[in-house]
């Protein structure tokens, strides 16, 4: 019990010995208790601070599995999952029902009867050409008459009032234009991995529409194709994706979250245009183009402001895109040495601009980039522009002097037309 006793401990490797003063009369016990599972025993462990002794006491019993409350299913059974082990329980075969759906479990599993199918007109596969059906849920087979379904032809459910849910199976390459435009109930969609095109307007007004599930094949989202789909939340566009098309998520108000792939190389005339509630967007490194106001009217849209520019980037580069002028009114605007690609219509009409100095950095010029700057005198263009996009500089009365870097390999219709006192290129 005394205040300084001479405390010793002993490697058990190497019998090397460490001491200390201190008071020591027993263990200090620290208790941690293990809760039971469905598997295992729970038990209280007790560990000395001073020397690192262990010990297990006060077992309890194994307690009954946590069962979840929805079925897990796949193309065959559905069942309840223990929320804790890998035990199932009251696995079962399906009761597909004419609908498609299972009458126990309620997913979706077979055909829906209804939906109307033809040969194509060469023979070579099958569509899904329309629906005559009443049920809600709707999932398409995966052959017609020993042909693979390959498309939903357009306008195929184009009005319907009735239909909530769309499974759009594997089998299915294309989704044609106006295919599920105006369906006024729908509320999810989920598109197989075979789907590579989304069609123009495929899903345009469907008002109540929340969820998409986007496969991994698809490569490009047609023009207006999930436009004004205002209950849309989040969108995640899959790596494969190469081209979001103009007002492809357009007026989508309550769209708070987008993950663009890193796929994506071309993202289309005001394709987010009004989405009032998104607030960040990441812009992966393969984009090359943004067209005009992409990004218009997303008022919650938190910008890096440099040089007078608003940009829009990634976590490894915020500099990555020029979008837009804070103001169209100032003299200057100077351009990032990070930044990669001035997108269309970014500095339009911004009339008090003499001069502009594009670094090596940037790879690409916009459309209309620099269309109607009446006081632009001389442009220098870096090493590293590749492309000069239409109108780039059209109308710029008063440029003289334009220098264009060693990698540019195309200058588009009209570039520099109507810049009339232009004498030095």
């Amino acid at each position: 019990g005394a205040d300084n006793q001479l405390l010793f401990r002993v490697c058990l490797e190497c019998n090397e010995i460490e001491w200390q003063l201190g008071s020591h009369t027993g263990h200090a016990w620290t208790v941690v208790t293990t809760e039971p599972t469905c598997t295992s025993q729970g038990y209280d462990t007790k560990t000395c601070s001073i020397c690192g002794q262990t010990e297990e006491y006060d077992y309890t019993d194994i307690i009954d599995h946590t069962w979840g409350t929805e079925y897990s299913y796949d193309g065959s059974y559905h069942w309840y999952d223990c929320e804790t082990c890998d035990n199932v329980k009251e696995q079962a075969e399906h009761d597909v029902t004419d609908n498609g759906d299972c009458s126990i479990c309620g997913q979706l599993i077979g055909a829906t009867a209804g939906v109307l199918y033809d040969v194509s007109l060469d023979g070579e596969y099958a569509e899904v050409i329309g629906y005559e059906g009443s049920a809600t849920k709707i999932r398409f087979a995966e052959t017609y008459n020993d042909l693979p379904v390959r498309t939903i032809y357009k306008e195929a459910f184009k009005d319907n009032d009735t239909i909530t849910s769309v499974v759009i199976p594997d089998s299915v390459t294309s989704i044609g234009n106006y295919a599920f435009a105006d369906c006024n109930r729908l509320t999810s969609v989920v598109i197989g991995d075979g789907v590579t095109s989304i069609g123009d307007y495929a899903f345009a007004y469907c008002y109540d529409l929340a969820s998409v599930e986007l496969g991994d094949s698809v490569t490009s989202i047609g023009y207006e194709a999930f436009f004004n789909c205002n209950r849309l939340t989040s969108v995640v566009i899959p790596d494969s994706v190469t081209s979001i098309g103009s007002y492809a998520f357009a007026y989508c108000y309550d769209l708070a979250s987008v993950e663009l792939g890193d796929g994506v190389t071309a993202i289309g005339y005001s394709a987010f245009n009004g989405c009032s509630n998104l607030t960040s967007v990441a812009i992966p490194d393969s984009v090359t183009s943004i067209g005009n106001e992409a990004f218009s009217n997303c008022n919650n849209l938190q910008y890096t402001t440099y040089g007078n520019a608003k940009y829009l980037g990634n976590e490894n580069n915020p500099y990555y895109a020029l979008i837009v002028s804070v103001n169209k009114n100032y003299s200057s605007y100077t351009i990032h040495e990070d930044t990669k690609i001035i997108a269309d219509y970014a500095l339009y009409g911004s009339s008090r601009l003499t001069s502009v100095t594009i670094p090596d950095s940037v790879t690409a010029i916009g459309e209309y980039a620099f269309y109607n700057c009446d006081n632009l005198t001389s442009v220098e263009i870096g090493d590293g522009v590749t492309s000069i996009g239409d109108y780039a500089f059209a109308y710029c009365e008063s440029l003289t002097n334009v220098v264009i870097g060693d990698s540019v390999t195309s200058i588009s219709y009209g570039a520099f037309s109507e810049s009339y006192n232009l004498t030095s290129v």
